[in-house]
């Protein structure tokens, strides 16, 4: 192949006339029929394109996420598994003591016993039902019925019927 500025032969697969600097003559046809490689070119240099901004919202509400989800495994380990939450136990109404009447409320896990007892006549009353801690509520279940009584776990007391019924430690 010849140079058309300068008419001096340009060796295959150079890009330029190594004598005059003019670019070579392309032919479409050339390195395909003969089975010749292309000459390299060099890839355009681009300046390096900025990374994209992060989803700052995303972000924050995985934060959320996972601070609720260890909130809730704390939460979890104190009530269930280190005996925060734990109604089991006997709980004792010293309100009408003084009449002669002793009351407890023996709770094992989803039963109860309620026991009333006069001094007075000798005579014991017994009430048997299941029991479901809800939260501040403990759920008693007896003779078809449910009664929600209020339930303080830190300070150990049941409120049945306003009757307070203090845990035993």
């Amino acid at each position: 192949m010849n140079c058309s500025n300068c008419g001096n032969e340009i060796p295959m697969g150079q890009p330029a006339c190594p004598y005059c600097g003019a670019p070579a003559p392309v032919d479409m046809n050339m390195g395909m029929d003969m089975g010749m490689q292309q000459p390299y070119q060099a890839a355009p240099a681009y300046a390096a394109a900025p990374a994209p901004a992060g989803n700052k919202k995303g972000l924050i509400i995985g934060l959320i996420a996972g601070a609720v989800a260890i909130i809730a495994v704390v939460l979890i380990l104190v009530f269930f598994v280190f005996g925060g939450g734990d109604a089991d136990g006997t709980y004792v109404c010293s309100d009408y003591a003084l009449f002669g009447i002793n009351m407890e409320i023996e709770i094992d896990g989803d039963e109860f016993v309620m026991t009333m007892e006069s001094t007075y006549d000798d005579e014991t009353e017994t009430i048997e039902g299941e029991c479901e801690v809800k939260g501040d509520e403990i759920i008693l279940t007896y003779d078809g019925e449910d009664l929600a009584c209020p339930y303080d776990a830190k300070e150990g007391t049941i409120d049945f019927e306003g009757m307070i019924f203090t845990k035993e430690k």
